[in-house]
């Protein structure tokens, strides 16, 4: 169960640097080089594959980790835009609220009937 939860911020960290290399982010003075950050968004989705797989198939693992980059990607352009040079909140909502929602769905998968 916590190797899914460390998977879901994995994601988002992902996302994050992907982001994060774009020259029309909001968040730092000066985007990440593109290289590195694609280099560390493959490297993490890859590490989060392999604990998503953990506790799901890999069919599953990969379709869970194209729908959470999605999601992500979505929430972190509407969340930057109004918390322009505000790093470190844009990133603990974002952790924050997938690890909930994480929790929920978790909690709902196994205990409901």
């Amino acid at each position: 169960m916590i190797v899914v939860f460390i998977s879901v911020l994995l994601v988002w960290f992902a996302c994050l640097l992907a982001y994060l290399s774009s020259p029309k982010q909001q968040l730092l003075d000066k985007s990440l080089s593109k290289l590195s950050a694609w280099f560390g968004f493959t490297g993490l989705l890859t590490m989060a594959l392999w604990g998503f797989s953990d506790t799901y198939s890999y069919l599953v693992s990969s379709l869970l980790m194209l729908m959470l980059v999605m999601v992500m990607w979505t929430l972190l352009i509407l969340v930057a835009s109004h918390k322009t040079k505000r790093i470190f909140s844009v990133v603990s909502l974002g952790g924050c609220l997938f690890l909930l929602i994480t929790a929920v769905t978790f909690i709902g998968e196994h205990y409901v009937v």
